[in-house]
C-alpha cells in the first residue's frame, strides 16, 4: 500500500511542502503583476466589492492553474530527488534491498493527484472561472476590454458552407455591425448592419460584390434595405458563439461533437482541438516525473544541478510553445487534430519512458 512506509510519507512530505511553497511563490508574482497593471481600476470604481476582488484571483489561479500545478511539481520533483541523491539517501535505501521505481512511487503519487485535479478542473472549475473572469474583465476593465473587442473579428460558419464576419454588436440598433457575407471567393455581401433576428436577416447599407470575368471582385449592387432569404442561423448558434470554444467543459464538447446535429465542419475541428487538449495536458504532470526523475537519481560525483533545473524548465516551456502550435494547427484544420495535439506528447512519453525505464531498471 502506498505511504504505509516511514520512508515513503517522508518523501511524500517533503515533495509537497516544496510544491506548494513553490506553487504559491509562482501565483503570488502572478497576482502581482497583475494587480499593478489593473491598480488604477481598482482604487478608483467604487462598485467593486472586497469578495468580487477575492473571486476574481481565485478563479485566475484556477485559469492559470494548468500551468502553475506541472511547473511548481517540476520544481519539487527536481530539487527533492536532487536533495536525496546528494545526501546518498537514495543509495542507502537501494542499499536495504529497494529498487529505483519502488523509490519513485511517491513521486508518481503526488503526479496522479495532480492529473485528477487538472481534470477536475478542465470539466468543473475551468468554465465558470474562465465565464467570470471576461465579463469582470469587459464591466470593471472597460477601456481594455472594450480595447479587445474593437481588435477582434468574429466569425461564424453557417451549415452552407458560407461564413459571416462581424466586427461588433450594436445593443442599441439590436444589430450586427460592419458585417461580411462571404458565400463563396466569388460572391460576398458587405453591410453595415444586419438585425440580431434569425427570423428577420434585414441588412442596411448593403452592397453586393462579385468577381467579373475579368477575375477583379467589383460592387454590382447596393441596397439602403435588404432582406436576406437565403441567410439562415439559429438562436442555438448565436448563443454557441457567446461562449468560446475553449471556455467549454469536457462534457460540453463531447455533446457538441458527437450529438450536435447542426455543426460546421471547421467547427467540429475546432472543438475536437480543444476537447483532445484538455483529454492530453493533465497527464503532462506524469510526463515530467517520468521526464526529470532520471537525470535526478544517477550517482555522480559532481551532479549538474543547475544545468537540470535549466534544461527542465527550458524543456517545460517549449512543450508548451509546441502544444500551442499544435492546437492553432488542428483548429484551423492544417493538420488533423488528433494528430496535432497527440503527436507531441507521444513523441516525449516515448524518449523520456524508454530513458526511464533504462536508468531505473536496477
Amino acid at each position: 500500500m502506498i505511504l504505509s512506509y516511514l520512508w515513503q510519507r517522508y518523501f511524500f512530505k517533503e515533495t509537497l511542502k516544496t510544491f506548494f511553497l513553490f506553487l504559491g511563490c509562482f501565483y503570488f508574482v502572478f497576482a502581482l503583476m497583475d494587480f499593478s497593471t489593473h491598480m488604477q481600476d481598482f482604487i478608483q470604481k467604487e462598485q467593486i466589492q472586497i469578495q468580487q476582488f477575492f473571486v476574481y484571483y481565485g478563479y485566475q489561479f484556477i485559469k492559470r492553474s494548468d500551468i502553475l500545478l506541472p511547473l511548481a511539481l517540476l520544481i519539487a520533483s527536481v530539487k527533492v530527488l536532487l536533495t536525496l541523491n546528494t545526501r546518498r539517501e537514495l543509495l542507502s535505501l537501494q542499499t536495504a534491498g529497494l529498487k529505483l521505481r519502488t523509490l519513485l512511487k511517491p513521486f508518481f503519487l503526488l503526479g496522479i493527484l495532480t492529473v485528477t485535479f487538472m481534470y477536475c478542473n478542465f470539466q468543473f472549475f475551468l468554465p465558470p472561472a474562465t465565464n467570470f473572469i471576461d465579463q469582470f474583465n469587459y464591466t470593471h476593465f472597460s477601456s481594455k476590454a472594450k480595447r479587445d473587442e474593437q481588435a477582434k473579428l468574429h466569425t461564424w460558419y453557417l451549415n452552407d458552407g458560407s461564413k459571416i464576419i462581424y466586427q461588433s454588436f450594436d445593443p442599441v440598433k439590436n444589430a450586427y455591425f460592419d458585417v461580411f457575407w462571404i458565400r463563396s471567393a466569388h460572391d460576398i455581401w458587405r453591410m453595415k448592419y444586419l438585425s440580431s433576428d434569425p427570423s428577420k436577416p434585414i441588412g442596411e447599407y448593403v452592397d453586393h460584390i462579385q468577381k467579373t470575368k475579368s477575375g477583379r471582385l467589383e460592387k454590382t449592387e447596393s441596397f439602403q434595405s435588404h432582406y436576406f432569404r437565403d441567410l439562415q442561423w439559429g438562436h442555438r448558434m448565436v448563443q454557441k458563439q457567446a461562449i468560446p470554444t475553449d471556455n467549454l467543459s469536457i462534457t460540453r464538447l463531447t455533446y457538441s461533437l458527437f450529438k450536435d446535429e447542426n455543426i460546421t465542419f471547421h467547427k467540429k475541428a475546432e472543438i475536437q482541438t480543444f476537447l483532445l487538449y484538455k483529454l492530453v495536458m493533465p497527464l503532462l504532470s506524469l510526463l515530467i516525473i517520468t521526464a526529470v526523475s532520471p537525470f535526478c537519481v544517477r550517482y555522480s560525483r559532481n551532479t549538474p544541478i543547475y544545468f537540470i533545473y535549466a534544461i527542465g524548465i527550458f524543456g517545460y516551456i517549449l512543450f508548451y510553445v509546441f502544444m500551442d502550435a499544435a492546437v492553432i494547427l488542428g483548429k484551423n484544420r492544417v493538420l488533423p487534430p488528433i494528430v496535432a495535439i497527440t503527436t507531441p506528447m507521444i513523441i516525449c512519453s516515448a524518449l523520456f519512458y524508454y530513458k526511464f525505464t533504462k536508468q531505473t531498471r536496477t
